[in-house]
């Protein structure tokens, strides 16, 4: 006989919040116990952020090149680092309607909003200033006297807040999705200013670390299978 499963949560925990069992099961219990324990503030996002929107849908058939449109950041131009790859490039027609509304400026970031990858997050940097970003992503730009931008990306992208926006996820849909006012209200813990800097600092440098050992990796790769193919045709090795 299959053993029934089965949890109890008081009321004034569930209290303005969800009343599904999926969101209120143990396993998303350490959100607030980490939350609460954090020795730094804890804010929503819609109050440090100066812009939070949805993307633009498109109206009408894809440009043919930049001649004709403006370069459209979509979610897989999003990589699984979070960095954004637009070898695979759409362009939106200048006609379309409220394109000037969404473009993207650096240090803005974008949080993929519905699909199975729901919550990845990309930063913007200078070169893709000016592009638009597409739909099933948010637009975030942080108030940078009280978040660093690139901060708030890596929070944004961590555990704690992943956690936050599966919680708090819309599961009755054809695709996992979430919506602005839940985005609005994920909860962030914010240092000092100094504080952030030095964290960014420090993951900056790893990254640029991992990043140069990979393409070590790469070179590496690449001369070994050089010499393999010199030994198959027959050709001397030194």
């Amino acid at each position: 006989m299959r053993e029934e499963k089965r949890f109890i949560i008081a009321f004034d925990k569930i209290k303005d919040k969800r009343f599904d069992p999926y969101s209120n099961q143990p396993a998303f219990d350490w959100i607030d116990e980490a939350l609460t324990k954090s020795k730094h503030k804890v804010k929503l996002l819609k109050d440090i952020v100066e812009y939070l929107d949805y993307g633009l849908m498109p109206t009408q058939d894809y440009a043919i090149d930049s001649s004709a449109g403006l370069p459209m950041i979509r979610v897989t131009n999003i990589t699984p680092e979070g960095d954004i790859d637009m070898t695979d490039t759409k362009y939106i027609k200048f006609d379309t309607p409220r394109l000037k509304e969404k473009l993207v400026k650096e240090n803005d970031i974008l949080l993929v909003q519905c699909g199975n990858t729901t919550g990845k997050v990309g930063i913007i940097t200078k070169e893709y200033e000016g592009y638009t970003f597409g739909s099933f992503m948010f637009c975030i730009r942080a108030k940078k006297d009280i978040v660093d931008p690139y901060y708030l990306y890596l929070v944004l992208g961590s555990q704690l807040v992943q956690q936050q926006i599966w919680q708090n996820i819309n599961i009755s849909t054809v695709r996992p999705n979430t919506c602005k006012p839940v985005t609005e209200g994920l909860k962030i813990p914010i240092p000092p200013l100094p504080v952030q800097q030095e964290i960014v600092k420090e993951v900056k440098c790893l990254r640029e670390k991992a990043k140069k050992l990979k393409e070590e990796a790469k070179e590496t790769l690449a001369t070994a299978q050089e010499k393999v193919e010199r030994i198959i045709l027959g050709e001397s090795v030194n």
